[in-house]
């Protein structure tokens, strides 16, 4: 484990985590990785055939991201990362030391929106249901995620989340 300031932004698909990262690292000069280029071929495989992915699928992933977070360990990183259940930031939190979590909280109608509109991406809106049924939303005992409104403009949410990293 090495200790980094490393900002995992994460929630349900269609969120805009990837978005949002990768603005996050260019302000901070960091870097941008994104959690779904470390999914296995079998995770992809899944998803794209509409199954939701079980605990068991996503251990073997998790310890993947968590490598490749503290891979970059010179380096201030901004990782995109679904993270939806407590114990999945829980690993993160574990072994990733002085991570710290963004929250983005967004609608049912709007994440099914952008979901349709994400050409190419792998994820069908078929399995939103799936992700917010697994979504355990961060609770107060949480006090390294900041819970930010995902509807608001790009420029708006990574200003919250150096505002508070600044602090």
């Amino acid at each position: 484990m090495t200790s980094r300031n490393a900002i995992f932004v994460i929630g349900v698909s269609g969120t805009g985590k990837s978005t949002i990262a990768r603005a996050i690292a260019h302000e901070i000069d960091g870097i941008f990785l994104d959690a779904d280029d470390f999914h296995p071929s079998e995770n992809v495989a899944a998803m794209s055939n509409g199954i939701p992915l079980t605990d068991e699928m996503r251990v073997g992933w998790l310890g993947t991201v968590v490598a490749a977070a503290n891979e970059a360990s010179n380096a201030r990183v901004a990782f995109a990362c679904s993270a939806l259940k407590k114990a999945y930031r829980d690993i993160i939190r574990k072994n990733v030391v002085g991570c710290r979590f963004v929250f983005l909280d967004v609608d049912r109608a709007t994440l099914q929106t952008r979901m349709a509109n994400r050409p190419g991406h792998y994820m069908p809106v078929s399995l939103l249901d799936s992700q917010l049924d697994t979504l355990e939303r961060p609770s107060q005992t949480e006090s390294d995620v900041l819970v930010v409104d995902g509807t608001l403009s790009i420029e708006e949410i990574v200003a919250k989340v150096l505002d508070i990293a600044a602090n």
